[in-house]
């Protein structure tokens, strides 16, 4: 007769050699941008978890910066690096990051330049 199945909990590395479990997971790839030169509309209903987000294109001296839907539900907020830095890429860009639960999301497109076109998702992590 054998045991329960037991699984290790499921954490994120804090890079201070501390670890936070995550407690949901959400393997969809959400479109945030698709060969866009202006700022995308919202994605809204991300499940929340792990994810990784990239940006690519050709950004033609434009910023890409992540945002979140505020509070009140009207107001867009720059997502914040550890360092309290917007999350801006001006080049290509991949990381992981942690959002919340029924997040919105969307990347807004500052600054000219030569024409613009950068596609930008959100991946979960199993």
């Amino acid at each position: 007769m054998s045991g329960p199945i037991t699984t290790a909990p499921r954490v994120s590395d804090n890079g201070d050699g501390t670890h936070t479990p995550l407690t949901a997971r959400d393997l969809a790839v959400y479109t945030l941008l698709a060969a866009a030169s202006a700022t995308g509309s919202g994605v809204a209903g991300i499940r929340g978890g792990q994810y990784v987000y990239a940006i690519d294109g050709t950004f033609g001296g434009r910023t890409a910066t992540l945002q979140t839907r505020a509070l009140d539900g009207v107001a867009w907020k720059d997502v914040r690096n550890p360092d309290g830095t917007s999350l801006a890429a001006t080049a290509e860009t991949m990381l992981t990051l942690l959002v919340g639960q029924n997040a919105e999301l969307r990347v807004a497109i500052t600054g000219s330049g030569a024409a613009a076109s950068l596609n930008a998702t959100l991946a979960g992590v199993a």
